[in-house]
Parts: structure tokens; C-alpha cells; sequence
């Protein structure tokens, strides 16, 4: 995995192929004014300016925390709205003049005090209420303000404090705050993507992917509930895959999202294989139409795919075949070697996508995801040692026969040629 940036890499090929004769320097020159200008979009200033705000927005909040003993509650109330709306307007007058990462520092700020003030109220008056109500209040004003002036610092510190409020109340009634915290991650969803904005992306798959632990495990979870987690993962995975091969939908963050995707999706993996005291491995379940669904999404798009002529149609075909195989293997056959068997598989068809589409992420979550199969299949030991031995050559006569035999397929999938 190359560290060097997608500026560099770029600038050093055109000076390859300059100096090979492929493009004359002219050429060259007019690529190399195409390329964005050093240190553009993050830089070292930009973050210490964010640095910078975080560390006045922590200030602010601990002012209010303290017991302010020797002032009036008029003088207190001053300090904090004089500050709030003083950095709202230091923030407009740098978003104006282009100042644009001053503007996402100062707009954070400015959100950050505006949280402040809200205990500040509930401080000077006595409210006593639910903290994770002030917490909501603070995050549906900051995403309000984030959608009117198109900030990224605001969408990130929204999300933050969505999630932040579901955790405060994860002991109370789950279903309405599950509907109440996806409408509003479903807004920050669609901010970021108006605001091409690849920090609240992040953001909102790492949030999904918190949520479904917490939906996954918030009682003893059960074998169908975990199964039907893997297939609603991988229909995900294969929504990816069919933006990714045409209509690119996420504008470049499929790729991303596959990533986070089958990481979630090796790990149930793994847990479904290694972990056999989950209770209700039956299939009675209303999981099972989850199941099912997820199947006949990514099945019906592998069709389409196909019939458009998408790149991706293959690998949307192979995971719709993945969700059967899940639901084969942990729910009806239930038996250590064709879990083990899975684990192993799931592992190398997640590096042979990374291979085929070129994303460095999948390869190396691949070959990690292999690696810790083999060591939990050791620890598990199939039935005895000589069992776990002979599920290891098997397994690596099927993997050197599969490599053989791709060259015969596929000549340009064998790494070497004998």
C-alpha cells in the first residue's frame, strides 16, 4: 500500500512517461497543471484550525459547567451569547471572503456554544429534565444550521451528537428512538452527499455500523437474527456494487462503503463459525424474510447489472450466492467443517474482489480475514488435531488446484505462470 499522495503518485508517472517518449513535455505540462495544487483540501493548517476551534468549543462548555459563584446570572448568560453570536458572525465574514476552512473551525464553534447555552438555560432556571433531550435539541439545531449554510464541521459534530444522544437512551424503549435517530442519520446522509462531503460519509456508515451492533445485540442474540445481519450487510455490499459499476451514485465512496461492509460481514462471519453456543440455530424465524429479502434484492440487481452491462454484475451475482450460501451453511447445516469452510471462503472471495476491482482495502481485509480463520480454526480444532489437519490439506489442495486451474479460465488472474 503505497503512502505517498494521489498528487505525487500521479506527478511522478507523468514524469516517467515524459521521459520514456509516451507523451512529449508539452503534454506533460498540461497534465501536470491539471493536478491539484499541493496541500490542497487537508492540510497541516487546516487542521490546526479545527484543532483550534475544538479546543475554544471545549472552553466554552467547561465555562458553563463551572459554578460560577461570583457572577450574576445576567453577566453569565452575556459571556456565553455574546460568544456564540460573535463567532457566527467572525464565521460568516470568513465563509464571504473564501476563508473556507476558518469558516468550518468557526461555524463548529459557533455550534459548540450553541449547545452550551442550552445548559446554560437549564442551569440558571433549575431545569430538571433528561440530559439526552438537550443533547438532541443540540444536534437537530446544529444539523438545522449545517443544511442552511452547507458546512461540513457542523454535519460532522451533528452526527456526533445524534449518535451520542441514542447511546445516553439506549436503556429506555429501543423502537421509537431506532426510528427517531434513523430519520435523522437519514438527513445527515443526504447532507453529505449534496455537500460531497466524505468526512460525514464516514460519519454516517461508521454510525449505521455502531446502530446495527447495538440492534444486533441489545439482547442475547440469536443465530437467525445474526444471519439475517450477514444478508441485510452483504444486500448493502451489493447496492455498492451496482452504484460502483455504473451510476456511481455515492460519487466514489462505494468504495469505501464496501470496505466498511465486509468488514462487518467477516466479522458476523467469524462469530457465526466460532461461536456455537448462540441460542435458536433452527429457521422458524421472522429473520428468515429478511433473509430472503436481502437475497432477492441482490439477486434482482446482479440481473439488471447484467442486462446494463455493468463491470459489476459478476461480483453481485457471487454475493447474492454468498446470502444462500450464509443461510445454507449457519442455518441448515450447521456443522464446524462447512462453518470453518465458510469463514475460509468468505475471506478469500472478499481478496479476490479486491483484486478484481482494484481496491487496496478489500485486499488487505482479505488477507487478514484469512489469516485469523486459520487461527481460530486451530483454537476451535475440527473435532481433533488430526481432523484440523486434514481440514488444512484439503483447503490447500482446493486453493493450489483453484490457482492452477484459473490460468486455463482466466490467464490474466495466475499471479505466476509455471
Amino acid at each position: 500500500m503505497s503512502a505517498k499522495t494521489r498528487r505525487t503518485i500521479l506527478d511522478q508517472a507523468i514524469a516517467d512517461w515524459s521521459a520514456q517518449g509516451v507523451i512529449t513535455e508539452a503534454q506533460a505540462d498540461r497534465m501536470r497543471a491539471d493536478l491539484p495544487a499541493p496541500g490542497a483540501g487537508w492540510g497541516f493548517g487546516a487542521v490546526m484550525i479545527l484543532l483550534g476551534c475544538a479546543c475554544l468549543g471545549a472552553a466554552v462548555i467547561t465555562f458553563v459547567a463551572a459554578n460560577w459563584e461570583d457572577m450574576t446570572r445576567l453577566m453569565r448568560a452575556g459571556v456565553v451569547f455574546s460568544a456564540l453570536w460573535a463567532t457566527w458572525g467572525v464565521a460568516i465574514w470568513a465563509g464571504r471572503r473564501g476563508a473556507v476552512w476558518w469558516f468550518e473551525g468557526l461555524t463548529a464553534l459557533a455550534c459548540t456554544a450553541y449547545g452550551a447555552t442550552i445548559m446554560l438555560v437549564a442551569q440558571i432556571y433549575h431545569i430538571q429534565g433528561n440530559a439526552a433531550d438537550a443533547v438532541w435539541l443540540w444536534a437537530a439545531g446544529t444539523l438545522l444550521a449545517a443544511a442552511l449554510l452547507r458546512g461540513q464541521a457542523m454535519l460532522a459534530l451533528a452526527l456526533v451528537l445524534f449518535f451520542t444522544w441514542f447511546v445516553m437512551g439506549i436503556e429506555e424503549d429501543f423502537s421509537p428512538r431506532n426510528l427517531i435517530w434513523l430519520a435523522s442519520i437519514a438527513l445527515g446522509a443526504g447532507l453529505a452527499w449534496l455537500n460531497h462531503s466524505r468526512a460525514g460519509a464516514h460519519l454516517v456508515t461508521l454510525s449505521l455500523a455502531a446502530w446495527l451492533l447495538v440492534a444486533l445485540f441489545q439482547s442475547d442474540p440469536t443465530q437467525m437474527r445474526l444471519i439475517a445481519g450477514l444478508a441485510g450487510l452483504l444486500a448493502l455490499g451489493g447496492c455498492a456494487l451496482f452504484s460502483l459499476g455504473g451510476p456511481r451514485w455515492l460519487r466514489g465512496f462505494e468504495t469505501a462503503l464496501l470496505a466498511y461492509v465486509m468488514l462487518g460481514a467477516g466479522g458476523l462471519v467469524l462469530l457465526l463459525a466460532f461461536v456455537p453456543e448462540l441460542p435458536d440455530r433452527g429457521t422458524a424465524d421472522a429473520w428468515v424474510w429478511g433473509v430472503a429479502a436481502a437475497f432477492a434484492l441482490t439477486a434482482g440487481l446482479s440481473v439488471i447489472g447484467r442486462a446494463l452491462g455493468r463491470a459489476t454484475a459478476y461480483d453481485l451475482a457471487v454475493t447474492a450466492i454468498a446470502i444462500a450460501l450464509a443461510w445454507l451453511v449457519f442455518a441448515l447445516l450447521d456443522h464446524p467443517w462447512s462453518s470453518a469452510a465458510a469463514a475460509l471462503a468468505m475471506a478469500i472471495w472478499v481478496l479476490r474482489m479486491g483484486w478484481r476491482l482494484d481496491i487496496r482495502a478489500l485486499r488487505a481485509l482479505g488477507l487478514i480475514g484469512f489469516i485469523q480463520s486459520m487461527m481460530l480454526i486451530y483454537a476451535e480444532t475440527l473435532g481433533s488435531l488430526i481432523g484440523t489437519a486434514g481440514f488444512y490439506l484439503g483447503a490447500g489442495v482446493i486453493l493450489l488446484a483453484g490457482a492452477w486451474g484459473a490460468r486455463y479460465l482466466r490467464p490474466g488472474d495466475a499471479e505466476v505462470q509455471p
